[in-house]
């Protein structure tokens, strides 16, 4: 029998360049072909990366990292929230209106304690998705769930229409939930498979800011002075369509930092790790 040979380095770069499987090898980002991270107790080197969640080589591996992060939290619990806005900016005041629901409860009215609900010490992973029917349905929250090992659909739904309140007429108010376990690894990985769709500029939403600047004017003496103004402008929302409490992944790696697990790995210590220029 043959012995296979290897392909030679430069038909290796020739077959890459013309079927253009660079994202499969290397993050093509300038900064990230740059630069490399390397372990000074080890000597291991790990490639940079751009991070992104719309790159080839990056979106890939951040969604694998995310599900192995969010599989060693485990999760009790799937909730999905249905019509919680049209823009990220109202999805994200829904979701966080509805984590104060249930985490506060609610002591009732009177003596006896009318409309009492106990408190719940959720902790959550959330991702945002849009609706097939955007026009009419918008946004919906999907919801990995730790820290309770019940919630009742009725306090969810409840939740959801009291955090809709404030902005929105009784009859568009949505009250639509879905709350089931997570028996196994499908609930996680179909929650993470929405983590690299980008959501459009446009339905990001908007926000009031209050901008200072300086306007020179003329005195009555007829001097240039300076002086300064305020404004309220409008510029795009900040609000993520990724998110999680603090305490989350707080059984991970003794309660290491989210951002040092995300960048480094679960079960490596960032501290070890020493940035390098390639």
């Amino acid at each position: 029998m043959a012995q296979f040979q290897p392909v030679p380095l430069e038909e290796q770069v020739r077959l890459a360049e013309q079927y253009q499987l660079e994202s499969l090898l290397f993050c093509p980002d300038a900064w990230a072909l740059r630069h490399c991270f390397i372990n000074v107790c080890t000597g291991e080197e790990f490639r940079a990366r751009c991070d992104r969640w719309s790159c080839l080589y990056c979106g890939p591996r951040k969604v694998d990292l995310w599900r192995r992060l969010v599989a060693e939290a485990e999760p009790k619990l799937h909730v999905v929230l249905t019509r919680v806005g049209w823009t990220v900016q109202d999805a994200s005041r829904v979701l966080t209106t509805v984590l104060q629901y249930l985490r506060r409860g609610s002591k009732g009215h009177g003596r006896d304690h009318l409309g009492a609900r106990p408190a719940y010490p959720v902790e959550c992973f959330a991702v945002l998705e849009e609706h097939k029917n955007f026009q009419k349905v918008g946004f919906h929250w999907h919801l990995l769930v730790n820290g309770v090992d019940y919630l009742p659909h009725q306090v969810v739904s409840e939740a959801l229409r009291s955090s809709m309140q404030a902005r929105y007429e009784p009859q568009d108010r949505s009250y639509i939930v879905r709350v089931r376990g997570v028996t196994n690894a499908r609930a996680i990985g179909y929650v993470t498979k929405y983590l690299t769709k980008e959501v459009a500029l446009e339905r990001r939403g908007m926000r009031l800011v209050m901008q200072q600047r300086l306007v020179y004017r003329m005195d009555d003496q007829g001097q240039l002075k300076r002086e300064p103004t305020t404004r309220l402008i409008e510029v795009i929302s900040r609000a993520r369509r990724i998110r999680y409490t603090q305490h989350f992944f707080s059984c991970i790696n003794g309660g290491s930092a989210s951002a040092d697990i995300r960048r480094f790995g679960p079960g490596r210590n960032s501290l070890e790790c020493w940035w390098s220029g390639a």
